[in-house]
């Protein structure tokens, strides 16, 4: 204690009290000051001896994401997120809330929304580590994104607490590749069968963009607009409501006897995604002849 002392004709005496001023988000506090006579000094009689003193706290804890900015594939399946007590220090609980919200990326199809999942800080806890779960497809798609947000419940707000930053975005890297290529060419054809009908199609994965695939038919040993018709670059557009194109392609039917002959036919990108594989993009088709090979024929006179 503190001896008191008052001089002749002296009414008031002032007592300085240090406060010790932290950095730890804290409740009201307070403390009791009590004063009493000393014994056996000139009789005093001491009246409101107690006086309580508050303190109310004036530091501010910081509660965000570290880092703000993350990018996954959407294979990894699962994305961890990391929410810290970026400043100050806790003396009492304090609850967050943490959420998140489709962009490009849509809930359930990219990735397992989180909705207000509570996080609680306090003296022991200054970290957490959050599992956003990523949903793996085989759909060839852009580069997806969505966002985390933090916040407190109305019921439960904190005026000593921050949250910055209170919002993290997130970048869902496709590695999925379509492939679009011929299917099932064969490998022959008729002079006399008039034509060939050939297919190209989404063969793995699907196309959610547009793509645009050139068909081409040149010549090899056989000759456009000799043996067959030939066809150059036809744009054969691709999307997620057309996943097949069949075109023909005519013969040329003559009297000549000739050796099998052969034509190519090419598949090529003209636009679009440059992640869409092309295979097989190449068929090489061989032409039989349907004619009588001459012969040497001998006549007897």
């Amino acid at each position: 204690g503190e001896t008191i002392k008052f001089e002749v004709e002296e009414t008031r005496k002032d007592l300085s009290i240090i406060i010790v001023d932290d950095e730890a988000l804290e409740e009201l506090e307070y403390f009791n000051v009590s004063i009493r006579a000393v014994p056996g000094v000139f009789p005093v009689v001491v009246k409101n001896s107690q006086a309580i003193v508050e303190i109310v706290d004036n530091d501010l804890a910081v509660i965000g994401f570290s880092p703000v900015t993350y990018s996954t594939k959407e294979d990894q399946n699962a994305l961890s997120i990391s929410v810290l007590l970026m400043h100050g220090t806790l003396q009492r609980s304090v609850q967050v809330q943490l959420s998140t919200n489709q962009d490009s990326a849509t809930e359930s199809s990219d990735f397992v929304g989180k909705d207000k999942q509570l996080l609680v800080f306090d003296s022991s806890t200054s970290t957490h580590q959050v599992t956003v779960d990523i949903v793996q497809d085989n759909t060839n798609e852009l580069t997806e994104s969505f966002s985390v947000k933090l916040e407190m419940d109305d019921s439960a707000r904190e005026p000593g607490v921050l949250l910055i930053p209170g919002n993290a975005f997130v970048t869902i890297l496709d590695d999925d590749n379509a492939v679009i290529g011929f299917d099932g060419v064969p490998k022959t054809i008729a002079e006399n069968a008039g034509s060939l009908e050939v297919s190209v199609r989404v063969l793995s994965g699907s196309v959610e963009r547009e793509v645009v695939v050139g068909l081409s038919a040149l010549s090899g040993s056989a000759t456009v607009g000799v043996d067959f018709e030939g066809i150059n670059n036809r744009a054969l557009t691709f999307d997620k409501d057309t996943s097949s194109h069949k075109v023909v392609v005519s013969v040329i039917d003559d009297s000549a006897f000739e050796e099998g002959e052969q034509f190519l036919l090419l598949v090529s990108l003209i636009s679009g995604d440059t992640s869409i594989l092309l295979s097989p993009a190449s068929a090489t088709v061989t032409i039989e002849d349907d004619d009588e090979s001459p012969g040497i024929y001998t006549y007897k006179c």
